[in-house]
């Protein structure tokens, strides 16, 4: 847990330069023994900033309040990205998406975050099971995990949770991270040798709260479109967003781009 209280320790020092240099607020207050404990992990450091934002809103003046818990949201995003993601297991260890996510929206409604989901499933894996046998099978469920681990940053977390399903939480991250990452993936899997052939995954990727207000809706939304994807023709991503903004609809061809 080291790391992670470092990452605290920092957080804390960049929230309390923010504080003195544009309202003259003295954070002294705000407990600052919770971010120091050796104990603390990425869950407990949500919570601690959930604190922080509770005491803004009652110190801070209304018209102040909100534009100064965005940036302590941003900080806080910041250094998620720096954390260590728990530890998941091996590749064949399954996880229910429906708990990871919902544990997340938990956190993100309290911080009034946002975070990407991407699901993920292997192109045809019961055909590669026939062809090079159950042996070559588990053997690239491990490689594809570490290409998918491999695209993510620090902090975010990658599961198995199906036969040849997967997914992805990028905190701190809305559409735009999730669908880079996502193309990234895609990338990844198709890049090294697997065995005696060679796989692709489809991806779906959803953001939390703009697609959806709850984690079965949420990830119900993820699988369907993982599953366009692949009805697509697979080895892409798609998302259900209706994407409008210019610059929006260039970064997302430009993520999903070869």
């Amino acid at each position: 847990m080291r790391e992670t209280s470092d990452v605290a320790v920092a957080y804390r020092a960049e929230l309390e330069e923010l504080l003195r240099s544009r309202h003259g607020f003295d954070p002294d207050g705000l407990v600052l023994e919770d971010f120091v404990s050796d104990r603390l992990s990425v869950d407990e450091l949500a919570r601690v900033h959930a604190k922080v934002v509770s005491r803004l809103t009652q110190e801070i003046p209304a018209g102040e309040a909100h534009a100064l818990m965005a940036q302590a949201n941003e900080v806080l995003a910041r250094m998620l990205a720096k954390a260590p993601g728990p530890t998941w297991g091996d590749c064949f260890t399954l996880q229910s998406i429906h708990a990871l996510v919902e544990r997340q929206v938990e956190h993100a409604h309290k911080v009034a975050a946002q975070f990407g989901l991407v699901a993920i499933d292997i192109d045809r894996f019961a055909e590669y099971n026939t062809a090079f046998g159950r042996r070559a099978g588990d053997q690239a469920l491990c490689t594809v995990r570490k290409c998918l681990e491999s695209a993510c940053r620090a902090g975010d977390i990658v599961a198995r949770c199906g036969g040849d399903e997967f997914c992805a939480v990028i905190p701190g991250g809305g559409l735009r991270a999730g669908l880079i990452i996502a193309e990234r993936m895609r990338q990844a899997v198709r890049g090294p040798d697997l065995g005696p052939g060679s796989l692709s995954i489809s991806l779906g990727v959803v953001a939390y709260p703009a697609d959806a207000a709850n984690a079965d809706a949420l990830v119900s939304l993820a699988w369907e479109a993982c599953r366009m994807a692949f009805l697509l023709g697979g080895n892409g991503v798609y998302t259900p967003l209706i994407i409008s903004d210019a610059a929006d609809t260039q970064e997302v061809q430009e993520s999903q781009a070869d």
